[in-house]
């Protein structure tokens, strides 16, 4: 009987070298479509306190969280990065680590492109709106 595999990580030095790896194309992402929620030194302290894991692979990384409903316990996939495929691949294990982290579900928000993918993978699409309220400048 083979033993189920939770992560399929590529060994790194340490979390910095990753983050320095990823740091320029996701303080892009941040500024494309945060919506100015979160600055990348948000993350950058959510991830040295343990409130984010940085998930990275030999060509994407993600950034899992995970949240405490009265209910449910959820894993939360804030952002992912670097090649499509890759990331796609990586959702089966990501569910794996949710079961093993004791979640109930994982959720993700993400351009529209994405609800064809994670279709076929499972996943069902509900919907997300935002206002900008009084004189608040978002992206």
């Amino acid at each position: 009987m083979t033993k189920p595999v939770v992560m399929e990580l590529v060994p790194q030095t340490s979390t910095e070298d990753v983050w320095e790896r990823w740091r320029d194309q996701l303080e892009d992402a941040l500024e494309k479509h945060a919506h100015g929620t979160y600055t990348i030194e948000d993350i950058e302290g959510f991830v040295q306190n343990g409130d984010m894991v940085i998930w990275p692979t030999s060509k994407s990384m993600a950034l899992v969280e995970t949240f405490d409903y009265p209910q449910v316990k959820c894993l939360h996939v804030f952002m992912a990065l670097g090649e499509l495929q890759d990331i796609y691949d990586q959702m089966a294990h990501i569910e794996d680590f949710a079961r093993f982290m004791g979640c109930d579900m994982v959720s993700t928000n993400g351009r529209v492109g994405w609800a064809r993918q994670l279709k076929k993978r499972g996943w069902k699409q509900q919907g997300w709106f935002t206002k900008t309220l009084d004189e608040m400048e978002i992206n």
